[in-house]
């Protein structure tokens, strides 16, 4: 087989994650979705890995001699973090985790600039479309709903609605991008578009309409004319209103629960008391995935603070406020480099980051992969120009020539990685005394309800 056939494959095995989760299809591999599509999840990573190394080389990285002792240094802090922590195990998968998915997402930006635009946009136009397993679910519901008055069910595997709204995000502006084959549809894609807003109305999804209605704000203070561009959105949030104020007619919850309903303030009590925990050890963090155990700060347990940035800085200090830095630079370098891109692309990475400070989509194993490969596909639309003091040479190896391999012992490094998360995740399912003292409202985090986690 080609080696274009090979990219186009491990291209399209996220994609199909994320098509089998909108549509219904898991393999019943765990007791919990959650932990069945996080393993999913990781046997990506890991197969993605393996032919990686195989099939990129990266030659050298330039830069001054202090950066590898800062990174050296830095890595000691963390290790010391994790050593610390009320369960380092838990600490390491979730820094493992992190570090996973950075590399992957770099491993799926070069098979998108490498790939054949076309056939990377047919991709991206699939699985914009992948939500409609859903809609259809929704309008099925509905009519039964009416005319037999059965239970209203339509999320599909989506056993909370944040895990829904949040994967589904992404898909919307990518729909609204309308790429490949969707560019000859306008009218369709922007009523798809309606019914996919639809299910956020009914969610009462504040989160992500404040990141929707940031992000097109976006285009209008940062783009010329941009009141035009952002016309056919508009279009669709006003069908969908429309669409919505009709099922609140008949449907009383719909009408009782909407994003006006009254904040109890949780999150911001969550949050102040993380900033004071924070301010009264800067330079030490909780850990990854130790926010559950800090009963000052979270007593009620809940697995994560629906904040990126407070859960980075309060879990992993100094290391998390640099993370946060980084992410900031990456923002404002995106914003200088937006006249690359298509408004409707910028807007979705500001309406992204703003959902991120309010949710927990970059938690969830399908909200991850369609945030990254929107990332991913932004990035690959993006022409970055090397200079002489950090450049990244990428050569393409030879199947049969070992030797040109030299990122193999990287690339190994992460494969172990991995395996360690996959493999500790058997060994604690086989763990009754941890299953029995977990508690629903622990996750998810890594595996849903923190059942990796012995609470004794």
């Amino acid at each position: 087989m080609k080696r274009v056939s090979w990219d186009y494959i491990f291209l399209c095995l996220p994609l199909a994650f994320i098509s089998g989760a909108f549509f219904g299809f898991s393999s019943e591999w765990m007791h919990n979705i959650i932990d069945s599509w996080r393993l999913q999840e990781c046997l990506i990573l890991l197969l993605s890995f393996i032919y990686g190394i195989l099939r990129f080389n990266i030659i050298t990285i330039k830069t001054s001699k202090c950066v590898p002792l800062t990174i050296f240094l830095l890595s000691i802090y963390t290790l010391t973090i994790i050593y610390f922590s009320k369960n380092s195990l838990l600490a390491l998968l979730d820094i493992s985790l992190m570090g996973a998915l950075l590399c992957y997402s770099y491993f799926i930006y070069l098979l998108m600039i490498q790939l054949p635009i076309p056939k990377v946009e047919l991709a991206i136009a699939i699985v914009a479309l992948s939500p409609l397993g859903c809609i259809i679910w929704l309008l099925i519901g509905y009519y039964l709903y009416i005319s037999a008055n059965v239970p209203l069910v339509w999320h599909g595997l989506f056993t909370n609605i944040r895990y829904y709204d949040d994967a589904l995000l992404p898909l919307i502006f990518l729909l609204w991008y309308r790429p490949s084959f969707l560019k000859r549809f306008s009218k369709t894609t922007t009523l798809i578009a309606s019914f996919f807003l639809l299910t956020l109305w009914l969610d009462a999804a504040r989160a992500n309409w404040l990141g929707i209605s940031v992000g097109l704000s976006a285009i209008v203070l940062f783009y010329p004319k941009g009141y035009q561009k952002i016309l056919k959105p508009l279009i669709s949030i006003l069908i969908s209103f429309i669409l919505y104020r009709i099922i609140q007619c008949f449907d009383t919850s719909a009408a009782q629960y909407t994003v006006l309903r009254e904040e109890d303030g949780t999150r911001w009590r969550m949050w102040l008391n993380a900033w004071h925990h924070w301010l009264a050890n800067p330079l030490m963090g909780l850990g990854g995935g130790n926010f559950v155990f800090a009963k000052e700060i979270n007593p009620l347990k809940i697995g994560h603070p629906h904040n990126l940035i407070v859960q980075l800085v309060v879990e992993w200090g100094v290391t998390g406020l640099l993370i946060s830095f980084l992410i900031v630079y990456i923002v404002r370098w995106i914003f200088n480099k937006r006249s690359q891109l298509p408004a409707i692309l910028f807007a979705g990475i500001i309406t992204l980051l703003v959902n991120m400070l309010l949710s927990g989509a970059h938690v969830y194993p399908v909200s991850q992969m369609t945030m990254l490969i929107y990332f991913c596909f932004v990035m690959s639309n993006i022409q970055i120009n090397l200079n002489s003091r950090s450049i990244y040479f990428l050569t393409i190896n030879k199947f049969n020539d070992v030797k040109e391999i030299k990122i193999l012992k990287w690339g190994l490094g992460f494969i172990l990685i991995i395996l360690l998360i996959i493999s500790d995740s058997f060994f604690q399912y086989g763990n009754d005394k941890g299953m029995v003292n977990s508690s629903p409202s622990l996750g998810p985090r890594f595996w849903s309800n923190a059942h990796l986690v012995n609470m004794e």
